[in-house]
């Protein structure tokens, strides 16, 4: 019996031992979550945890999370708790970032976040003085939005900055007149587009060198630009989410929703791949997953 006893125990402790390496523990997803209780008075469900463990187990699984600079989820019971990016690796980018005007009515886990196109959008900067610039990133960056609803004909951007000092832009804005543009640290005559008029799904626009960048829509290429860059063209401006930044000042807001933000380094077709797949299997597992 006794024998029986430890054999059991150590069947148990095996299993224990498994569960917490291939099941639901993440450190960045356990900081975040208390993060939301703690800064923001909100409540990440037990579903949503699981959610965002798996993500973030993905990311790092498949090459990702070291291209991510700053990741915003959309989950969470309250607006508060979506301003708490998951990934903050930009100092004192950990805190809540700026919620410009958006009531409580306009944020569903379920859903996303939706904006009205003339006042409403998140500024990537925190009461801790953290920002989220490209000349934080550098030349060769990323950065993207999940959007769940298509605008016709609107030139409303996603999520972007641009500052006249440098010429310097980067920016992703969805159908407008049928088009999709981009623009990733170029000059403001350097932007590009391509025919997109559903646009819905996971964006990204990346630069990975001086001549060539690419704007990718769930998980495929979409447009690129190969015309030579010359400089860095990383604007200052802090980066805007729902909006784009022109000089400090918000433009263009969107009147779409949002249900995922991400800023960081450059991305190679398989790592956004990788990337998109990760960001889409949250989406599903939220319920808001937008189809291809």
């Amino acid at each position: 019996p006794m024998t029986r006893l430890l054999l059991a125990l150590l069947l148990l402790s095996v299993h224990a031992h498994g569960a917490m390496m291939n099941g639901g523990w993440d450190w960045e997803t356990k900081l975040w979550r208390v993060r939301c209780a703690t800064n923001a008075g909100g409540t990440v469900s037990d579903a949503s945890y699981r959610n965002a463990t798996d993500f973030m187990q993905s990311i790092k699984r498949w090459g990702v999370r070291s291209q991510v600079a700053s990741c915003g989820l959309y989950l969470g019971d309250n607006t508060n708790c979506i301003t708490l990016g998951i990934i903050n690796d930009i100092v004192n980018t950990d805190g809540n970032m700026q919620l410009i005007a958006f009531a409580a009515a306009d944020y569903s886990e379920a859903i996303g976040l939706t904006g009205n196109g003339t006042t409403k959008y998140i500024s990537l900067a925190t009461p801790a003085g953290g920002t989220v610039t490209m000349s934080q990133i550098g030349q060769f960056a990323h950065l993207g939005v999940y959007c769940r609803s298509n605008v016709s004909n609107a030139a409303q951007h996603w999520i972007g900055a641009t500052t006249s000092v440098g010429d310097s832009s980067a920016y992703v804005l969805g159908n407008f007149s049928g088009l999709t543009y981009g623009q990733v640290n170029d000059a403001v005559a350097q932007q590009w587009n391509s025919a997109d008029t559903n646009a819905v799904g996971f964006y990204i626009g990346t630069r990975t060198a001086t001549n060539f960048a690419a704007i990718y829509k769930n998980g495929a290429q979409l447009s690129s630009q190969t015309a030579n860059v010359t400089g860095a063209h990383t604007s200052v401006g802090t980066i805007f989410v729902h909006a784009l930044n022109v000089d400090g000042t918000q433009t263009a807001l969107t009147a779409r929703t949002l249900s995922f933000w991400t800023v960081g380094f450059a991305l190679t077709p398989t790592t956004q791949l990788n990337y998109y797949l990760a960001v889409q299997k949250l989406q599903q597992r939220t319920g808001r997953a937008i189809f291809p």
